[in-house]
């Protein structure tokens, strides 16, 4: 079923970041996952970076314009090896994309979600 762009965009950007005030990841982390190059050709592979700073159980959704699910991916971050996740993704059409970062962790359970937006030219 499509739904209307507004209560897709409402869906995807507004409820996630709603549930910000309630964790313990501050709105003041949002600089927490970096996206670069934005924008990115098409079949270029562009990077998502996730900085975190304990053991986290990161998922990436990644939606089209139309709210589509285009990609999903989750990925166990161990502070015992790195303290950012590194995802590459390469996508073949031209449009404006969101990723949803969900972020939760592993040991209390609390969770954030953060939506960044990119384009493919």
């Amino acid at each position: 079923m499509i739904y209307p762009l507004t209560v897709l965009l409402s869906i995807i950007l507004f409820m996630p970041l709603n549930t910000l005030a309630q964790n313990d990841i501050k709105k003041d982390d949002l600089g927490i996952v970096k996206l670069f190059p934005n924008p990115v050709s098409v079949n270029q592979e562009m990077t998502i970076e996730i900085d975190v700073d304990k053991d986290n159980e990161i998922t990436y959704f990644i939606y089209d314009f139309a709210g589509r699910l285009i990609k999903e991916r989750k990925v166990i971050m161990s502070m015992n090896f790195n303290d950012k996740a590194t995802v590459k993704v390469k996508l073949s059409e031209q449009g404006l994309y969101f990723v949803r970062v969900l972020i939760s962790d592993i040991y209390t359970g609390q969770k954030a979600s953060i939506v960044k937006k990119f384009y493919i030219e």
